[in-house]
């Protein structure tokens, strides 16, 4: 059977997906504390398992890592929310990312930044490929007729976010970025390195550099990208079960 693995930062990402079938929950003491609750449904040949790795690049990172190593995953998927850097991709829109990038590595001085391809080393080789800080994604069409609008494109991941539009139009020349988040390029190394395909969509919350919450719009940003998924894998009324593994 073929297993999947749906990753996000924090529970609200995935809990429509989870309240739609009416989810069960077990406990798993062993992994870390964020992402002991795990979720499994099975669908046609295969089998969905569901999982919070917490927020930020280092609980990402490490978490994501030790999910991959209990189960041999045929693929790992990345669901959440983001800022857009576009003005034109609005809240409750969607972002398939098609790579994602480490926005924080480089090297940075009194003329500006530069690539951290000017290393003389790489952060992850398998067989003779090198990487940096860009990852390329598996880019999955969204066929299904939706209430908003999907974009493809790179996605940035930052653990300092745009605090304004100045800094995110900065990024978003730098880097040809549509969003910035704060977990994927992690999970999607960890990905690589387990040599998994990585999927990930986000729905857009604010716009980057739009520290004022009260123009936020988290919930349509869980919920289109949640529902993105749902209409994707094309779950009719399977139910969830306590994975049995861990």
């Amino acid at each position: 059977m073929k297993n999947i693995l749906i990753l996000s930062a924090v529970k609200a990402e995935i809990e429509h997906i989870c309240q739609r079938f009416n989810s069960t929950c077990k406990k798993y003491r062993k992994l870390p504390e964020c992402c002991q609750e795990i979720w499994q449904f099975q669908h046609k040949s295969t089998c969905y398992t569901l999982a919070n790795v917490g927020i930020g690049v280092v609980n990402a990172a490490a978490n994501s890592a030790v999910l991959m190593s209990q189960k041999n995953f045929s693929e790992v998927w990345m669901v959440g929310c983001c800022g857009s850097y576009k003005e034109n991709i609005k809240q409750g829109d969607v972002i398939v990312a098609q790579e994602e990038i480490h926005g924080d590595y480089g090297i940075k001085d009194s003329h500006g930044w530069q690539s951290p391809e000017k290393f003389s080393f790489s952060f992850l080789k398998i067989h003779d490929k090198k990487y940096w800080h860009r990852f390329l994604c598996k880019t999955q069409e969204l066929f299904v007729p939706l209430p908003y609008k999907v974009y493809y494109g790179s996605m940035l991941t930052v653990s300092t976010v745009s605090g304004s539009r100045k800094v995110a139009k900065v990024l978003e020349k730098r880097f040809g970025a549509l969003g910035e988040n704060m977990e994927g390029s992690a999970v999607a190394q960890v990905a690589t390195s387990y040599g998994k395909p990585f999927m990930e969509i986000r729905g857009v919350s604010n716009t980057a550099g739009d520290r004022n919450h009260k123009h936020w719009r988290m919930d349509i940003a869980f919920y289109n990208s949640q529902k993105a998924i749902i209409d994707f894998i094309g779950i009719c009324s399977k139910v969830f079960v306590p994975i049995a593994t861990y």
